[in-house]
């Protein structure tokens, strides 16, 4: 994976400035990210509303690309350094982006 930046705040950084990542940050407005960590404080995928709140002040936002699969952008918390984005026992998130611009977060290994 690639770093994209903070998600501080709710604003959205580049912070290497490469092109693919601002390409992928574009594609996730701001009220999507709202919306999908409002869906996910609801306890979806095991999520837990306090995770979220880490993730929106905390997260480092990171774009994964896994062969075969959609790029997901995931959200690494420190102290947390594999991510451990895959395990719902964890409230962990991963976010899978599509060509269109449109996101669904998921929990899972």
């Amino acid at each position: 994976f690639f770093f994209l930046g903070k998600v501080k705040g709710m604003h959205q950084t580049s912070v290497l400035g490469e092109e693919e990542g601002e390409r992928w940050l574009a594609k996730l407005k701001v009220a999507d990210l709202k919306s999908i960590l409002r869906f996910l404080d609801l306890g979806v995928g095991g999520t837990k509303p306090v995770l979220v709140s880490r993730l929106l002040e905390e997260a480092t936002v990171s774009l994964v690309e896994v062969e075969g699969e959609e790029p997901r952008l995931c959200f690494f918390l420190e102290g947390d350094p594999d991510g451990a984005l895959f395990d719902p026992s964890t409230g962990s998130v991963s976010i899978i982006i599509d060509e269109r611009g449109g996101g669904k977060a998921s929990g899972g290994k």
